[in-house]
Protein backbone atom coordinates (compact mmCIF):
# COMPACT_ATOMS: atom_id res chain seq x y z
CA UNK A 1 0.00 0.00 0.00
CA UNK A 2 2.46 2.13 1.09
CA UNK A 3 4.29 1.61 -2.49
CA UNK A 4 1.71 2.53 -4.31
CA UNK A 5 1.06 5.53 -2.26
CA UNK A 6 4.52 6.97 -3.17
CA UNK A 7 4.04 5.75 -7.28
CA UNK A 8 1.18 7.66 -7.48
CA UNK A 9 2.57 10.40 -5.45
CA UNK A 10 5.73 11.25 -7.76
CA UNK A 11 4.95 9.41 -11.18
CA UNK A 12 0.86 10.21 -11.46
CA UNK A 13 0.36 13.62 -13.65
CA UNK A 14 -2.63 16.09 -13.73
CA UNK A 15 -4.35 15.95 -16.81
CA UNK A 16 -6.52 18.99 -15.91
CA UNK A 17 -5.46 22.05 -13.95
CA UNK A 18 -6.40 22.06 -10.60
CA UNK A 19 -8.94 25.04 -9.43
CA UNK A 20 -9.04 25.24 -5.51
CA UNK A 21 -11.83 27.33 -3.71
CA UNK A 22 -10.59 29.57 -0.73
CA UNK A 23 -13.72 29.51 0.83
CA UNK A 24 -13.97 25.82 2.64
CA UNK A 25 -17.48 26.24 3.54
CA UNK A 26 -18.63 27.34 0.47
CA UNK A 27 -16.32 24.58 -1.80
CA UNK A 28 -18.36 21.71 0.40
CA UNK A 29 -21.66 23.33 -0.18
CA UNK A 30 -20.72 23.79 -4.03
CA UNK A 31 -19.20 20.54 -4.62
CA UNK A 32 -22.75 18.77 -3.22
CA UNK A 33 -24.50 21.70 -5.41
CA UNK A 34 -22.21 21.19 -8.96
CA UNK A 35 -22.17 16.77 -8.10
CA UNK A 36 -26.06 17.21 -8.06
CA UNK A 37 -26.11 19.56 -11.16
CA UNK A 38 -23.31 17.48 -13.36
CA UNK A 39 -25.28 14.40 -12.82
CA UNK A 40 -28.78 15.89 -13.46
CA UNK A 41 -27.58 17.71 -16.87
CA UNK A 42 -24.88 14.65 -18.17
CA UNK A 43 -26.22 13.09 -20.96
CA UNK A 44 -28.43 9.62 -20.66
CA UNK A 45 -25.86 7.17 -21.72
CA UNK A 46 -23.70 8.33 -18.31
CA UNK A 47 -27.10 8.37 -15.86
CA UNK A 48 -26.97 4.49 -17.21
CA UNK A 49 -23.94 3.95 -16.72
CA UNK A 50 -24.22 5.36 -13.12
CA UNK A 51 -27.36 2.94 -12.19
CA UNK A 52 -25.44 -0.14 -14.15
CA UNK A 53 -22.24 0.01 -12.03
CA UNK A 54 -24.29 0.52 -8.39
CA UNK A 55 -26.50 -3.01 -9.95
CA UNK A 56 -23.48 -4.37 -10.76
CA UNK A 57 -21.83 -3.96 -7.64
CA UNK A 58 -24.59 -5.28 -5.61
CA UNK A 59 -24.81 -8.74 -7.95
CA UNK A 60 -21.30 -8.54 -6.92
CA UNK A 61 -20.14 -9.37 -3.55
CA UNK A 62 -22.72 -11.87 -2.12
CA UNK A 63 -19.92 -14.02 -1.28
CA UNK A 64 -16.83 -12.60 -1.24
CA UNK A 65 -16.35 -11.81 2.43
CA UNK A 66 -17.50 -15.47 2.99
CA UNK A 67 -15.08 -17.46 0.87
CA UNK A 68 -12.31 -17.59 3.47
CA UNK A 69 -14.77 -18.89 6.44
CA UNK A 70 -16.42 -21.40 4.03
CA UNK A 71 -13.35 -23.01 2.89
CA UNK A 72 -11.99 -23.40 6.29
CA UNK A 73 -14.91 -23.82 8.41
CA UNK A 74 -16.98 -25.31 6.48
CA UNK A 75 -14.92 -27.65 3.85
CA UNK A 76 -12.10 -28.10 6.27
CA UNK A 77 -9.16 -26.73 4.80
CA UNK A 78 -5.98 -25.34 7.03
CA UNK A 79 -5.27 -21.40 7.63
CA UNK A 80 -2.01 -22.59 5.67
CA UNK A 81 -3.57 -24.27 2.71
CA UNK A 82 -6.22 -21.22 2.59
CA UNK A 83 -3.18 -18.54 2.80
CA UNK A 84 -1.08 -20.60 -0.47
CA UNK A 85 -4.26 -20.45 -2.52
CA UNK A 86 -5.03 -16.74 -1.93
CA UNK A 87 -1.13 -15.86 -2.56
CA UNK A 88 -0.93 -17.75 -5.47
CA UNK A 89 -4.21 -17.05 -7.03
CA UNK A 90 -3.21 -12.92 -6.41
CA UNK A 91 0.48 -13.28 -7.73
CA UNK A 92 -1.46 -15.50 -11.38
CA UNK A 93 -4.06 -12.55 -11.23
CA UNK A 94 -1.42 -10.40 -11.53
CA UNK A 95 0.79 -11.68 -13.85
CA UNK A 96 -2.37 -11.55 -15.93
CA UNK A 97 -3.25 -7.70 -15.90
CA UNK A 98 -0.96 -7.08 -18.76
CA UNK A 99 -2.72 -9.46 -20.80
CA UNK A 100 -6.18 -8.08 -19.58
CA UNK A 101 -5.47 -4.37 -20.90
CA UNK A 102 -4.40 -5.77 -24.72
CA UNK A 103 -7.80 -7.65 -24.34
CA UNK A 104 -9.85 -4.87 -23.47
CA UNK A 105 -8.19 -2.20 -25.71
CA UNK A 106 -8.22 -5.44 -29.06
CA UNK A 107 -11.61 -6.37 -28.17
CA UNK A 108 -14.04 -3.71 -26.24
CA UNK A 109 -14.28 -3.07 -22.75
CA UNK A 110 -18.35 -4.63 -23.08
CA UNK A 111 -16.97 -7.86 -24.40
CA UNK A 112 -14.04 -7.93 -21.62
CA UNK A 113 -16.54 -7.10 -19.04
CA UNK A 114 -19.36 -9.73 -20.09
CA UNK A 115 -16.85 -12.61 -20.34
CA UNK A 116 -15.71 -11.85 -16.84
CA UNK A 117 -18.77 -11.69 -15.12
CA UNK A 118 -20.06 -15.19 -16.98
CA UNK A 119 -17.12 -16.90 -15.90
CA UNK A 120 -17.07 -15.25 -12.23
CA UNK A 121 -20.11 -17.33 -12.15
CA UNK A 122 -18.97 -20.20 -12.76
CA UNK A 123 -16.40 -19.92 -10.87
CA UNK A 124 -18.21 -19.30 -8.12
CA UNK A 125 -20.36 -22.46 -8.39
CA UNK A 126 -17.01 -24.29 -8.74
CA UNK A 127 -15.64 -22.63 -5.81
CA UNK A 128 -18.88 -23.58 -3.86
CA UNK A 129 -18.49 -27.64 -4.62
CA UNK A 130 -14.59 -27.48 -4.08
CA UNK A 131 -13.28 -30.30 -1.65
CA UNK A 132 -9.62 -30.29 -2.48
CA UNK A 133 -6.96 -27.94 -2.69
CA UNK A 134 -6.04 -27.92 -5.76
CA UNK A 135 -9.84 -27.36 -6.56
CA UNK A 136 -10.06 -24.22 -4.40
CA UNK A 137 -7.44 -22.87 -6.32
CA UNK A 138 -8.34 -23.40 -9.52
CA UNK A 139 -11.67 -21.97 -9.21
CA UNK A 140 -10.10 -19.15 -6.94
CA UNK A 141 -7.47 -18.86 -9.44
CA UNK A 142 -10.38 -17.56 -12.03
CA UNK A 143 -12.19 -15.62 -9.73
CA UNK A 144 -9.43 -13.29 -8.85
CA UNK A 145 -8.13 -12.78 -12.34
CA UNK A 146 -11.88 -12.71 -13.63
CA UNK A 147 -12.35 -9.75 -10.70
CA UNK A 148 -9.43 -7.81 -12.13
CA UNK A 149 -10.68 -8.48 -15.62
CA UNK A 150 -14.28 -6.76 -14.85
CA UNK A 151 -12.64 -4.03 -12.68
CA UNK A 152 -10.78 -2.91 -15.27
CA UNK A 153 -12.86 -3.11 -17.83
CA UNK A 154 -15.63 -1.32 -16.29
CA UNK A 155 -13.66 1.47 -15.11
CA UNK A 156 -11.86 2.04 -18.89
CA UNK A 157 -15.49 2.03 -20.02
CA UNK A 158 -16.63 4.46 -17.68
CA UNK A 159 -14.12 7.19 -18.12
CA UNK A 160 -14.73 6.76 -21.91
CA UNK A 161 -18.05 7.47 -21.38
CA UNK A 162 -17.54 10.86 -19.22
CA UNK A 163 -15.87 13.96 -20.41
CA UNK A 164 -12.82 14.65 -18.71
CA UNK A 165 -13.97 17.96 -16.84
CA UNK A 166 -16.35 16.61 -15.05
CA UNK A 167 -15.20 12.93 -14.44
CA UNK A 168 -14.31 13.39 -10.97
CA UNK A 169 -17.98 14.40 -9.77
CA UNK A 170 -19.25 11.48 -11.94
CA UNK A 171 -16.66 8.86 -10.32
CA UNK A 172 -17.54 10.19 -6.44
CA UNK A 173 -21.61 9.62 -7.42
CA UNK A 174 -20.57 5.84 -8.90
CA UNK A 175 -18.43 5.29 -5.95
CA UNK A 176 -21.34 5.81 -3.29
CA UNK A 177 -23.68 4.15 -5.11
CA UNK A 178 -21.36 1.14 -5.55
CA UNK A 179 -20.76 1.17 -1.92
CA UNK A 180 -24.37 0.93 -1.42
CA UNK A 181 -24.87 -1.48 -3.94
CA UNK A 182 -22.09 -4.05 -2.32
CA UNK A 183 -22.75 -3.28 1.34
CA UNK A 184 -26.21 -4.55 0.82
CA UNK A 185 -25.40 -7.41 -0.77
CA UNK A 186 -23.02 -8.24 1.94
CA UNK A 187 -25.43 -7.88 4.36
CA UNK A 188 -28.13 -10.19 2.49
CA UNK A 189 -25.02 -12.72 2.64
CA UNK A 190 -24.31 -12.50 5.81
CA UNK A 191 -28.53 -13.65 6.67
CA UNK A 192 -28.00 -16.31 3.41
CA UNK A 193 -24.97 -17.51 5.58
CA UNK A 194 -26.76 -17.88 8.68
CA UNK A 195 -29.93 -20.17 6.65
CA UNK A 196 -27.59 -22.33 5.13
CA UNK A 197 -23.93 -21.67 4.56
CA UNK A 198 -23.77 -22.63 0.95
CA UNK A 199 -26.84 -19.79 -0.19
CA UNK A 200 -24.27 -17.23 -0.89
CA UNK A 201 -22.49 -18.88 -3.33
CA UNK A 202 -25.95 -20.85 -5.08
CA UNK A 203 -26.94 -16.42 -5.44
CA UNK A 204 -24.09 -15.10 -6.17
CA UNK A 205 -23.97 -17.76 -9.18
CA UNK A 206 -27.40 -16.36 -9.85
CA UNK A 207 -26.62 -12.86 -9.67
CA UNK A 208 -23.33 -13.19 -11.63
CA UNK A 209 -25.65 -14.66 -14.33
CA UNK A 210 -28.34 -12.01 -14.23
CA UNK A 211 -25.34 -9.28 -14.42
CA UNK A 212 -24.28 -11.23 -17.51
CA UNK A 213 -27.59 -10.72 -18.94
CA UNK A 214 -27.99 -7.03 -17.98
CA UNK A 215 -24.99 -6.89 -19.20
CA UNK A 216 -25.54 -8.21 -23.09
CA UNK A 217 -28.84 -6.03 -23.06
CA UNK A 218 -27.91 -3.09 -21.51
CA UNK A 219 -24.22 -2.12 -21.41
CA UNK A 220 -22.87 -0.42 -24.39
CA UNK A 221 -19.68 0.58 -26.02
CA UNK A 222 -18.63 4.23 -26.12
CA UNK A 223 -18.39 5.67 -29.89
CA UNK A 224 -16.77 8.90 -28.86
CA UNK A 225 -14.18 8.14 -26.01
CA UNK A 226 -13.11 11.37 -24.17
CA UNK A 227 -9.86 11.27 -23.66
Amino acid sequence: VLLGGLIRLFLLKETLSPNPLKNGQRAGVESFKETYETIANSTTSIKHLIILSSFFMFCFHFEVLLRAVYAMNIKGLTTLEWGLIVSTSQVMSLAATFIIGWLIDSYGRKRVFTYSIAFLGVAVYLFSISNTFSSFLISMAIITTCEQSRIMALQVLIADSTPRPVRGRVFSVISILNNIGSSTSILLSGLLYDLNPILPFYTSTLMYSLATLFAIRFLHEVEERHI
